[in-house]
């Protein structure tokens, strides 16, 4: 008994540190609705890399990946911060880059942002037509 209890003291340590490590590292995701979380933090911090740090916890068939948690937390960061180079800078696909960027001149009332989108891209012409919509005349 004396020998085994070192053993499970020493385990019950390392369990312990790498919960400490792991939790501190990483934002660990059960659901989407939880990237807010992240969002947050990342834009109190002005660090908008913290996106990169989630983690799927339990991967549910049809749901989210990471990647596309990774994305919604920075075209959410972007949209908050005003600032439509995260939108390229941080999210590797095309479309999703296009979102953000159209998220962002909704929220910022910038209407040139929606130049950003390419032409021929139907996110373009929705970018203007919303936009119109909700802030008046765009061109």
């Amino acid at each position: 008994m004396k020998k085994k209890l070192p053993a499970i003291l020493s385990t019950l340590l390392f369990i312990s540190v790498a919960y400490i490590y792991l939790t501190n590292t990483y934002y660990f995701i059960s659901k989407d609705d939880q990237v807010r979380r992240v969002v947050v933090d990342a834009e109190n911090k002005n660090d908008p890399s913290l996106c990169r740090k989630i983690k799927v916890l339990v991967p549910s068939p049809g749901g989210p990946d990471e990647i596309s948690l990774e994305n919604s937390c920075f075209a959410e960061v972007a949209r908050d911060m005003g600032k439509p180079e995260m939108c390229t800078q941080y999210i590797s696909y095309r479309v999703q880059q296009n979102y953000c960027l159209k998220g962002v001149a909704l929220a910022a009332g910038k209407v040139e942002i929606c130049k950003l989108i390419p032409e021929d891209d139907f996110i373009n012409a929705s970018c203007y037509s919303e936009f119109e919509r909700i802030h008046g005349a765009t061109r």
